[in-house]
């Protein structure tokens, strides 16, 4: 609409409808029409009379082109034009005096002596023929209308229908004025179709009474179907009885395709004005206007009916929503109600993104079921309305042409404030947006300005928390349009916006506040394609940060995909940021690190396995504030439904076996029964009491179950588990290194030396007969099975798996990797041919990997390995392989190896089994 010339909105009014003056405004080129007819009117015999009629549907344009042979009458001087709209009056009673004395009433107005007289003549006619009682009327004559008369059905009735002699003889008075009179009377008679039944009838039934004065025409304009079906009780005599009537029908010219489209373009033009409108895609609006919108209008006032909606619309819905679907789901609400009645019971099928899952195949038959529904509801406008569902609601075209669209395209609609997505859909039928969402005008002009770092600061520090969280979700929409040029000065001010965040879990499904900023930080470094560059981003924009705890969080986004295929920068720069970040970490104050909201994740990403963190935290611990802040990071959230149960119940955990590795236990319940007692003294807001509650619960023994229990406090005493019998402080101590979640973070940093303590530990705890964590054992075997990670890591990943006993978590990745992957070095591969020689039970995994090999695509020292493996089952486990796998095991070796090897390897099987097998 933007490229189009528009009127100022106070200057549109709602349309009345009203037909046009003349043919100066005729825009459908009617007016040669209107000449034609007015040709037809001048050419009839003077002294006879003559019905004629104007028909077309309701809204055709009847009303314009009788105002059209008006004008054009006017330019003959033998000819009176009298009007009659029987519209303007009720009961059929009162029809036949409105009708005849608003003609006297016109013809006693006229210049022309004899149609003045004429004109007294008829009143005095319809004054015999009708009652009157105190009814206004048109003209100079209604002053003269007074008491009441007989009607003329009851004079016809009474007289066994002839009329008296008085009314002959007026009538024979009325006739001879008429003959002798040199202009013709035009009677135009409009809106019949608009009177009830009775009405119609009774008006018919005048016209046929008056229709044989001289130098008389009639011309009614009617819908045909209403007033065939009004004048008759069976099909067919209501046409009969028209055509006794009638001598002549013009039918109103179909309005021409080009003319109706052009009219309601201009049309919705003016309507929408200058108002605040949303996206305007003209592609789009194109498709929908020509498809979908404008095979649903027929007549002008159709249209008029439609654009005088579009400005209320706008006025509510403003800029949410963009502007071509606004405009085609208003054509539908006006003009095709039973199908708009149905979209917002219709929602989740219109907006439904692809779904691979059991309920979705289920629900499919009752979709598509549901969707005919609103295609039956169309009638006559099916094909337009499904034009309409397949453009404005893509999803629904999984119906019509099976096209999916995945959960991915939701982001885009949201974007293009498209009513596919849920959330503007819901917002159009509602006409409000939550108060926790904002406009999709606002998230773009804070997208605008995602390049100028003061104004986006300003921007976001104007709205609160839980807003700005909001905004930075939404902005994700953006992904595909973000130029790398804002990448940094964004990254710097959304960072800032972390501390402000809440903190903690609102339900299940809620991944607390960072999940919004990081989320955000990574789509914008993806934008930079050059990794030279987005690791220069990553430097200047971690060192601009103002907390620790951004810079922790921006050097753990890094260090996450580091190993990954999403590889943001080059280990070296992961592994320096966070060897920095260490560094900072380790001189700063007690009083500094309180502040910091992520402190307890701090200093776990920093742990490098040495002394010097828990060092450093003992000593920092015994400042209050430092302690409670540290209880405050460590606290989770958990949530859950009991059996049958609507209300959620709300837990809290803490990470206490983290906080027993780092300050030892003496000095953890120690620090936690100081705080409490003396908590009266503490200004504590509502986190920090739940951090010191939860510590003091975990303090008593207390631990959470595997799932929410209301039952969890019974049986809970006051002994720590020192005083019940556990490892005393020094062994605690001892082991300090060795916790679960300190090991799973040492072997994801991207520091290599702290992998390498990670590993040095475990190997310690296998030889000391210390229990490793099952999370620990399978990091190893996924980092061995890792094709990223460097052989020398795998290797050792490798025996560390084996010596815990957990072979079985490496023979199936391992084997896929095997023959096929270039980064199985020959140590790896002598490794995975010894897990076939401790577990030859395995066979089947080795001769299936082996089976789908490409001949040409493995190498020689592959082959090797692979024969050896072979070889080796068959030659020491034959007799306790089945038939089927020895002979796979036989085609195995000689698909690999010549004749000769083949022959060689069951020489050796045959002696080492006696002859047994063959």
């Amino acid at each position: 609409m933007a490229d189009q010339a528009k009127p100022e909105a106070e200057a549109w009014s709602f349309s009345a409808d009203r037909p046009i003056p003349g043919r100066k405004d005729d825009r459908f080129q009617r007016a040669s029409f209107a000449d034609a007819l007015v040709t037809q009117v001048l050419a009839l015999p003077k002294n006879d009379s003559f019905v004629l009629g104007l028909v077309g549907a309701w809204g055709s344009g009847k009303t314009s082109i009788l105002s059209m042979v008006e004008e054009a009458m006017a330019e003959h001087q033998d000819v009176a034009v009298l009007k009659f709209n029987p519209w303007l009056f009720s009961g059929t009673e009162q029809l036949a005096a409105h009708f005849f004395h608003e003609i006297a009433a016109q013809l006693h107005e006229s210049t022309d002596k004899k149609l003045q007289e004429a004109g007294e003549k008829l009143m005095g006619y319809s004054e015999a023929l009708s009652p009157l009682s105190a009814v206004p009327f048109i003209g100079k004559w209604a002053e003269r209308v007074a008491g009441a008369v007989k009607a003329s059905g009851e004079v016809l009735k009474r007289q066994g229908g002839a009329l008296p002699t008085s009314v002959m003889s007026q009538r024979k008075a009325i006739t001879q004025l008429l003959e002798e009179q040199g202009k013709r009377l035009l009677v135009i008679v409009d809106d019949l179709d608009r009177l009830p039944k009775a009405d119609i009838r009774e008006l018919f039934k005048l016209v046929r009474l008056t229709a044989d004065f001289p130098n008389t025409t009639y011309l009614l304009a009617f819908d045909r179907p209403r007033v065939e079906a009004a004048l008759g009780e069976t099909e067919g005599e209501g046409r009969a009885y028209l055509e006794k009537i009638l001598q002549v029908t013009f039918d109103v010219p179909v309005l021409r395709e080009p003319d109706l489209a052009k009219f309601l373009l201009s049309e919705i033009q003016t309507a929408v004005g200058n108002r605040k409108h949303g996206p305007f895609d003209q592609a789009e609006w194109t498709n929908l206007f020509n498809l979908a919108v404008r095979p649903l209008f027929e007549t002008p006032r159709d249209v008029r009916r439609y654009t005088n909606a579009i400005p209320v619309a706008l006025s509510v819905i403003g800029d949410e929503i963009a502007i071509a679907d606004v405009l085609a789901v208003e054509a539908v609400r006006s003009l095709v109600p039973d199908v708009w009645s149905k979209l917002y019971s219709s929602r989740d099928l219109l907006t439904a993104s692809e779904e691979r899952t059991f309920r979705a195949a289920h629900r499919a038959q009752q979709d598509q079921a549901q969707f005919e529904e609103l295609l039956k509801a169309a009638g006559e406008h099916r094909s337009a309305i499904q034009q309409f569902l397949s453009r404005v609601f893509p999803p629904c075209r999984r119906f019509i042409d099976n096209h999916q669209f995945g959960a991915n395209w939701l982001k885009q609609w949201r974007k293009a404030r498209r009513l596919a997505h849920p959330d503007i859909l819901q917002f159009y039928f509602e006409k409000s947006l939550p108060p926790e969402l904002l406009q999709g005008q606002v998230v773009h002009d804070i997208y605008e300005k995602l390049g100028n770092e003061e104004a986006l600061r300003a921007a976001l520090a104007s709205y609160d928390p839980t807003m700005v969280e909001h905004v930075l979700s939404r902005l994700e929409d953006y992904e595909d349009d973000f130029p790398a040029s804002v990448v940094e000065p964004a990254l710097v001010v959304v960072f800032e916006q972390y501390p402000r965040l809440r903190e903690g879990r609102a339900g299940f499904a809620d991944f607390g506040s960072s999940m919004a900023v990081t989320r955000i930080a990574l789509r914008l470094l993806r934008r930079v394609k050059d990794e030279q560059e987005r690791e220069a981003i990553a430097r200047n924009v971690f060192g601009r940060l103002n907390t620790f705890s951004e810079r922790y969080r921006l050097a753990d986004l890094i260090a996450r995909r580091d190993r990954t295929e999403e590889r943001l920068v080059s280990p070296a720069v992961a592994g320096g940021l966070a060897e920095e970040l260490q560094a900072q970490t380790v001189r700063a104050t007690a009083d500094a690190l309180a502040g910091e909201r992520d402190l307890l994740h701090l200093l776990q990403h920093v742990d490098d396995g040495s002394d010097a963190v828990p060092r450093l935290a003992k000593t920092w611990a015994t400042n209050d504030r430092f302690f409670l802040r540290l209880l405050r990071s460590g606290l989770g959230d958990r949530t859950g439904f009991g059996l049958g149960n609507v209300a959620q119940k709300h837990e809290h955990t803490l990470a206490w076996e983290y906080l027993t590795d780092l300050l030892g236990e003496d000095l953890l319940v120690q620090r936690v029964d100081v705080l409490h007692a003396g908590r009266e003294s503490m200004q504590l807001d509502e986190r920090d009491a739940v951090a010191l509650d939860t510590a003091v619960r975990y303090r008593a023994g207390w631990r959470p179950g595997r799932f929410i229990d209301d039952d969890d406090d019974e049986g809970v005493d006051e002994e720590t588990p020192r005083e019940r019998g556990m490892d005393s402080p020094e062994a605690r101590a001892e082991k300090r290194l060795y916790g679960a979640d300190t090991l799973l973070d040492l072997l994801g940093s991207v520091v290599p030396a702290r992998r390498t303590v990670a590993r040095d530990r475990i190997a310690y705890m296998v030889d000391n007969k210390v229990d490793v964590s099952e999370k620990v054992v399978g990091r190893l075997a996924e980092i061995a099975a890792f094709e990223d990670t460097s052989s020398e890591e795998r290797v050792a990943a490798m025996d560390l798996v084996r010596r815990v006993g957990a072979d079985r978590l490496l023979v199936a990745p391992l084997t896929r990797q095997w023959f096929t992957s270039g980064s199985i070095t020959a140590e790896m591969s002598q490794r995975i041919a010894g897990l076939y020689h401790d577990h030859p039970d395995r066979a089947p995994q080795l001769l299936d990997a082996l089976d789908r090999v490409a001949l040409e695509g493995i190498s020689a020292a592959r082959v090797r390995d692979g024969i050896l493996a072979v070889a080796y089952l068959f030659e020491h486990h034959a007799a306790d392989l089945k038939d089927e796998i020895s002979v796979r095991a036989l085609k195995a070796v000689e698909r690999f190896a010549g004749e000769e090897d083949l022959l060689a390897v069951i020489e050796r099987a045959q002696k080492a089994h006696g002859g047994a097998r063959s």
